[in-house]
């Protein structure tokens, strides 16, 4: 599927309650959706006290590191590679702990041997994290 703009799908409505606005900017349910990355964006459909909120982020993890929420709690968390993979990592995992996010970069031992090590080289880690 082609990528699109979202200048392309200006002034159309999406599932009756995402719109996209002349000058690109996006609406839900009536309510202007920012782009920064450290923003937290509540979920439509609930109160803002109790609803899911979305954080992300990125940190650029050799091997193993941490990153902290600031949401009250953390329900989920998603991480994947800041780059293609390659032989200095090929995957990304992410755990949670209370309010840390611990980020793990693995790679393959060798070219010949695919037993997963810890990364030796810095690598970038785009995060996810949902909670209240």
């Amino acid at each position: 599927m082609p990528q699109t703009s979202a200048r392309e799908h200006a002034g159309k409505i999406f599932a009756k309650k995402i719109y996209v606005g002349e000058d690109g900017g996006l609406t839900i349910n009536g309510t202007a959706v920012t782009a920064t990355a450290a923003d937290l964006n509540t979920v439509a459909g609930a109160s803002a006290e109790s609803a899911t909120k979305i954080q992300g982020g990125f940190a650029t993890i050799t091997g193993s590191g941490t990153v902290t929420s600031t949401l009250a709690t953390l329900s989920s968390v998603v991480a994947v590679l800041g780059a293609d993979a390659a032989l200095t990592g090929t995957y990304v995992t992410a755990t949670k702990s209370g309010l840390t996010i611990t980020l793990k970069v693995w790679k393959p031992t060798s070219n010949a041997d695919p037993t997963p090590i810890a990364s030796t080289t810095a690598v970038q880690v785009n995060w996810i994290a949902t909670g209240t």
